[in-house]
């Protein structure tokens, strides 16, 4: 049995049972880790509350980790940051859904990477302080490709060969706004901005560039809910 004290991301949470939820989360020093969480939906008095494992929240948790077990055990945990408008905003909300359900089927489980998570908690808090977020889901997809080793450079994207090897990713009237979103960061991003009928093609388009960059990948299924709001 080993000890745990770290940084975590909510992910998912499943109702397990009457009382209990299932929750993975992606562990700073432990990558995709799922906790077994008993009681936390009979009661507030007790140690955890089901408000705590919210999708997105970020936490610090102490843990037991058994050895050969895909389910281990939550000791203490405290809200490490807290959100103003993540999930109280449909919009905000409905994004933070689909990253998460992408972000879940992405990492592998018990890979850890301290960068890819500060980015993570980076981009939920940006997310969260921020109201012109037009382009944030874009730039978050296409930063997100430097962690799976696709990310496409300035460079490629104006010498073309990125282009062809995306296809129809830089369509001419897109061309604009994925030059500005590769040479953006977060102190720029809020400037961008991107209508809602470029954004939903867009958004397509770069899932597209996933499916041809990594090995099984599936189109969130919360891509549809989250476009009619966004």
């Amino acid at each position: 049995m080993q000890i745990v004290k770290a940084q975590a991301l909510v992910l998912h949470s499943l109702k397990f049972k009457e009382t209990d939820l299932i929750v993975k989360l992606y562990v700073k020093d432990y990558g995709v880790c799922s906790y077994l969480v008993k009681g936390v939906l009979k009661t507030k008095r007790g140690k955890f509350r089901a408000s705590m494992f919210m999708l997105g929240s970020f936490l610090e948790i102490d843990a037991t980790h058994k050895k050969k077990s895909e389910l281990h055990y939550l000791k203490e945990v405290r809200i490490a940051s807290f959100y103003n408008s993540l999930h109280t905003n449909v919009i905000k909300s409905m994004v933070l859904t689909f990253t998460s359900e992408l972000t879940g089927h992405l990492l592998p489980s018990q890979q850890p990477d301290a960068s890819y998570f500060s980015f993570l908690i980076e981009s939920y808090k940006w997310l969260d302080t921020h109201d012109k977020i037009s382009a944030f889901l874009l730039f978050f997809l296409i930063k997100q490709t430097h962690f799976l080793g696709c990310y496409p450079s300035t460079l490629e994207l104006e010498n073309m060969p990125f282009l062809e090897a995306i296809q129809d990713l830089c369509v001419p009237d897109h061309l604009e706004y994925w030059q500005q979103l590769l040479k953006a960061d977060y102190t720029t991003l809020e400037c961008i901005y991107i209508p809602k009928a470029h954004r939903s093609a867009m958004i397509e388009q770069v899932l597209k560039y996933y499916q041809k960059q990594i090995p099984d990948f599936k189109i969130p299924k919360s891509l549809k809910v989250m476009q009619g709001v966004f």
